[in-house]
């Protein structure tokens, strides 16, 4: 069984757990593979498929994903510059492994991150407000914490019993 198999199992089970119903619970288990699983062979295995097929140029770059590189400097930047305070790129985004320990390390981190940042609002204030003007909306102030607080959170802490409670991958410390 693969570890995308057994998350998804374990997600169910701890959705069952909660008192959801199977339905409920395969959709509980749907919203977190996603967020916490690497899904992009799925991209890969079409790619190959109509490459086999003759149905798409195997020099073709179209599913390939980009490396998320935000500039900071762009004059349409909508995204916080958090760097300075140990929040690199996109405050939102954060790494995928296929290791038990590294991705506790990682949800862990992105935790702190967010209490860093409910914590400190003044600070988050500052760095939305050197956004465009275009930007200064729900997502980017203090809506920020909703987002926190409503969606990120709740996720990484689900997430994170899932890593520490279940056998996900083969090997604690696979390789990444």
């Amino acid at each position: 069984m693969d570890s995308r198999a057994r998350f998804t199992n374990a997600a169910i089970y701890e959705g069952l757990e909660q008192g959801k119903s199977l339905e409920e619970s395969k959709k509980y288990a749907g919203n977190l593979k996603y967020p916490f699983m690497d899904t992009s062979y799925s991209i890969r295995e079409y790619r190959e498929a109509h490459i086999k097929a003759g149905l798409m140029d195997a020099n073709s770059t179209l599913l390939e994903q980009e490396e998320n590189i935000i500039d900071f400097n762009a004059s349409n930047n909508n995204i916080m510059d958090l760097r300075k305070y140990g929040i690199e790129g996109d405050w939102r985004s954060y790494n995928i492994y296929e290791n038990k320990n590294a991705m506790i390390s990682e949800i862990e981190k992105k935790m702190s991150q967010f209490n860093f940042m409910l914590n400190n609002e003044d600070l988050m204030k500052e760095e939305y407000m050197k956004l465009d003007a275009d930007y200064h909306d729900l997502g980017n102030n203090a809506g920020y914490k909703k987002i926190i607080n409503d969606i990120l959170m709740p996720r990484m802490k689900q997430g994170l019993d899932i890593f520490e409670n279940y056998k996900i991958y083969d090997s604690i410390d696979a390789k990444a």
